[in-house]
């Protein structure tokens, strides 16, 4: 009889070890005979602990790179289990098994936030992108779901929502999960007063949305206003904090700014920056220079651009649908770019940096 030396089994010689699967052959010594309280503890010399912890860290470093910069998660899960089967049960390697084991909680919950989206998503696609908007602003649930609210746009394109004539809101100018609803940008041919109907809460678990959902309102065709102001007579009480529309309303002003600035300019003319967090930081200003370096060598990505400010790195141009502003290039698509570029920094449209290619 000997000891595995992997897990401390008791195992016959020359016998693979049968509850760790072990194949090479065991070190011996020891009892020839289990006494109780008489455990040795064995070191297996063709094990090389380090090497393995730095393995499962890098592989646990993607994955965080690839949950939080890529949103793969079915790549950062494949990761994570193998750091996992990597790590075995060495007890030297505990504390690097508990990382995993939470980032593995933390992906797989991320998993089941990207399911009920997309539950939402297919609702709301069946009832068309065309017909629905998402209303800012107002976070509280609605006493009742048959409420009407009016739209007013202004000549700047910015759309109020209002209950009466009472301000609760306006439409949302992201144009980044444009799947779901109508951007500002596409509501040119809006009337300048219109009406909307609550049609639903989406979720949006994974999409960083507020723990109360965004409100997605249904357009309404040939909405006779006489109607309307017939059924707001009906009491009811909306709690509206002022300050903090009109603080949420400066906000959502300034991104329609940003947003007109965008669209004044090509698809291909524009590139998303990314893995910011991962990088040098660096505080971002409006013209700022930009250097782009294409790294063809790249283990994670073989069409990466890195983004530098002087001679730090601080960032990657986005390459993915998830990362990249849907106005902007993804790397991929920068095929005819020099292995070295510029571009100028634009602005931040939401969690989006955006720059301008400079081609020349």
């Amino acid at each position: 009889m000997g000891i595995c030396p992997r897990c401390g089994s008791w195992v016959d010689e020359g016998d693979v070890c049968r509850s760790c699967g072990g194949v090479r052959e065991v070190e011996y010594g020891g009892y020839d005979e289990y006494d109780e309280g008489d455990e040795e503890v064995y070191d297996d010399p063709y094990v090389d602990l380090e090497a393995i912890r730095y393995s499962a860290d890098e592989k646990l470093e993607s994955a965080m790179f690839e949950t939080r910069a890529n949103h793969n998660l079915k790549e950062a899960m494949r990761l994570v289990n193998s750091a996992i089967d990597e790590i075995g049960s060495y007890s030297e390697l505990n504390d690097l098994k508990q990382w995993a084991l939470s980032l593995k909680s933390e992906i797989k919950g991320d998993m089941e936030d990207v399911a009920a989206d997309k539950r939402y998503e297919g609702i709301l696609k069946r009832k068309g992108r065309d017909k629905l908007v998402h209303m800012c602003g107002y976070d509280r649930t609605f006493n009742s779901n048959d409420l009407v609210f009016r739209l007013v746009k202004e000549k700047s394109g910015f759309i109020n929502v209002c209950y009466g004539d009472m301000k609760i809101g306006y439409v949302s100018e992201n144009g980044g999960h444009e799947i779901c609803y109508s951007s500002v940008s596409e509501l040119t041919n809006l009337p300048k007063v219109s009406y909307a109907k609550y049609f639903c809460r989406y979720p949006g678990r994974y999409n960083y949305v507020p723990d109360s959902g965004w409100v997605i309102l249904e357009l309404l065709d040939d909405y006779s206003p006489r109607k309307y102001w017939t059924e707001i007579k009906k009491e009811i009480k909306l709690n509206i904090d002022d300050d903090l529309l009109k603080k949420r309303e400066t906000e959502a002003r300034k991104k329609v700014r940003q947003l007109i600035t965008i669209n004044q300019h090509s698809k291909k003319d524009l590139i998303t920056i990314v893995g910011t967090s991962f990088q040098k930081q660096v505080q971002f200003k409006e013209g700022m220079k930009l250097k782009l370096v294409k790294e063809p060598d790249n283990s994670y990505d073989k069409d990466a651009i890195a983004v530098y400010v002087g001679s730090d790195k601080v960032g990657y141009v986005a390459n993915s649908k998830e990362t990249n502003f849907s106005k902007s290039s993804m790397a991929s698509e920068l095929k005819n770019l020099p292995k070295i570029s510029y571009a100028r920094y634009l602005t931040d449209y939401f969690d989006y940096h955006i720059a301008k290619l400079k081609w020349e």
